[in-house]
C-alpha cells in the first residue's frame, strides 16, 4: 500500500487525495468546493485491453448475463455504479466508476471506513467477475514501478 505519486488537480475540490488500496486499484477521497459538507469516496476501474477485447467479442447473451451479474453484485453494496465512458453503449465500455457519498453531519470514522471498504469491495467484485468470465490479465501487463512510492 502506498500513495499514488502524481498530483491530483483540485478541479473544484477543497480536498482531494488518491490512495492505492492494492496494485492498480486506487480510491479517491474528495470534498467538493460547492458542497463542503460532502465527502466523496470514489474509484474508477479501467479494464485491461485484453478484457475489453474479450468483452466486445462475447455473444450478446453472454454479454447481457455478464453485465447483469456485475450490476446485481454491486447493487448489494452501498455504492453508485457507472459504466465508463458514460452514455456509450455496452459494447464500448472500457471501465467502471464507483462512488459512495457521505455527508459531514453523519460522518464518523466508522462510516468513513465503511465507505472506503464498500468502494473497494465493489471494485474487487467487478475484478472477480471479469476474471471468472474472461480469465486473469497477463501478469506482464502491470504498470511501471515509477508510478508508485
Amino acid at each position: 500500500m502506498g500513495f499514488f505519486k502524481r498530483d491530483v488537480p483540485k478541479q473544484g475540490f477543497l480536498y482531494s487525495v488518491v490512495i492505492e488500496i492494492a496494485p492498480q486499484r486506487y480510491i479517491e477521497v474528495k470534498i467538493p468546493e460547492k458542497q463542503p459538507d460532502r465527502v466523496d469516496v470514489a474509484a474508477a476501474l479501467k479494464f485491461h485491453p485484453n478484457h475489453i477485447q474479450q468483452l466486445q467479442s462475447l455473444k450478446p447473451e453472454q454479454k447481457k448475463s455478464f453485465w447483469y451479474n456485475v450490476r446485481r453484485d454491486v447493487n448489494l453494496l452501498p455504492v453508485s455504479f457507472l459504466l465508463l465512458p458514460p452514455g456509450k453503449p455496452v459494447t464500448e465500455v472500457t471501465g467502471v466508476g464507483i462512488a459512495h457519498i457521505a455527508y459531514e453531519d453523519g460522518l464518523t470514522k466508522t462510516l468513513f471506513a465503511h465507505a472506503i471498504d464498500a468502494v473497494n469491495r465493489a471494485m474487487f467484485s467487478i475484478i472477480l467477475a471479469l476474471e471468472h468470465t474472461l480469465g486473469p490479465v497477463p501478469s506482464s501487463s502491470s504498470p511501471s514501478s515509477q508510478d508508485f512510492l
